[in-house]
């Protein structure tokens, strides 16, 4: 996490490697991702940009995605952009999610 004025920017959230399970990893990402902003003093309601990279096809489980994101982000949603990727750091995850949060006094 690094934070600048009002901005929290969080990258790197993957879950781990839960590819045989990817429910379990995208939930372990989108919670990461919780517990970080949390520790910035805000929540999910915070976030106003979301991106999320996928590795080996956006939209093999791009449903079950959808249904994992619900739980954690709802109105008013960030701007989100999904990319399909090759490769991720991780190179088991099948996710990595960054966002940027803006903190109001």
């Amino acid at each position: 996490m690094v934070r600048v004025g009002d901005l929290v920017f969080i990258s790197g959230a993957s879950g781990g490697s839960h590819s045989a399970d990817p429910e379990q990893e995208f939930t372990a990402a989108f919670q990461d991702i919780a517990d970080t902003l949390a520790a910035a003093g805000v929540g999910w309601d915070a976030v106003v940009k979301m991106t999320t990279y996928h590795q080996g096809g956006l939209r093999q489980h791009l449903d079950l995605l959808l249904q994992v994101k619900d739980r954690f982000v709802g109105p008013p949603y960030p701007a989100w952009t999904a990319v399909g990727v090759t490769e991720l750091a991780n190179p088991d995850a099948l996710i990595e999610i960054d966002v940027i949060a803006v903190v109001t006094v």
